[in-house]
């Protein structure tokens, strides 16, 4: 397991205020190159934050069906792909997003460079991963939920970035029903969630959000 020190590093930096020059340090995030090399001898290239790199690189194998059959018996794919969540209320979304945004992560705290992905089973954040990357995120969460056995359709992802086309076929190969976002979500993005029957929320703060689809899994809440 690589140290949390990995995600970042201490440098001096002189900051402008007021026209003054002034000798400071800085806190900013680590990235680092990465490859991955599927069974087919594909590779897979990009960068990322140097952490939860196991749960990266499975959640990454995962989606491109990279598994072998031993592999598949151990995680029990299977049965974590055939759940359906129940209906969600949507006052539990306002509740994990105040503790998402509460508790943005240390990365994005000390250094505002870096996106988030948390997993939220029964009302609970059961892991919040953060990266440079917003798909390497989710990629985590993924690899996390296989590693724990997590039903990913008794499950859904809380994004800290706008959600795109390929955002969300990510999560639909994964298996989750629902996607929600403190961002913005794109036309695409928004057909794609049609086509497919996943529910899809976006802008979400403590109090409001914009459903863009209500697909499998249906919110529960006052209408006016």
């Amino acid at each position: 397991m690589i140290e949390e020190s990995m995600e970042k590093q201490t440098i001096e930096i002189r900051k402008i205020k007021d026209g003054l020059f002034l000798e400071r340090k800085d806190e900013v995030a680590i990235e680092q190159d990465f490859e991955i090399k599927l069974r087919s001898g594909e590779m897979i290239y990009g960068s990322c934050t140097p952490t939860h790199m196991e749960e990266m690189v499975l959640g990454s194998r995962y989606l491109a069906d990279d598994l072998t059959e031993e592999e598949k018996n151990c995680y029990e794919v299977d049965l974590v792909k055939n759940s359906l969540l129940e209906p969600v209320e949507v006052g539990e979304i306002f509740q994990v997003a105040e503790e998402c945004f509460e508790n943005p992560g240390s990365l994005f705290a000390d250094t505002g460079c870096a996106h988030s992905c948390a997993l939220i089973c029964k009302g609970k954040v059961l892991c919040q991963m953060e990266d440079i990357g917003r798909y390497n995120a989710l990629d985590k969460v993924i690899g996390y939920a296989l590693m724990h056995k997590i039903l990913f359709g008794e499950a859904y992802v809380f994004a800290s970035g706008r959600i795109s086309a390929g955002y969300i076929t990510k999560a639909v190969k994964a298996g989750f029903p629902m996607v929600v976002s403190r961002a913005a979500v794109t036309k695409a993005a928004v057909d794609i969630a049609k086509r497919e029957n996943v529910t899809l929320v976006g802008f979400i703060r403590k109090n409001s959000g914009n459903i863009y689809h209500e697909g499998k899994v249906k919110l529960h809440g006052e209408s006016r």
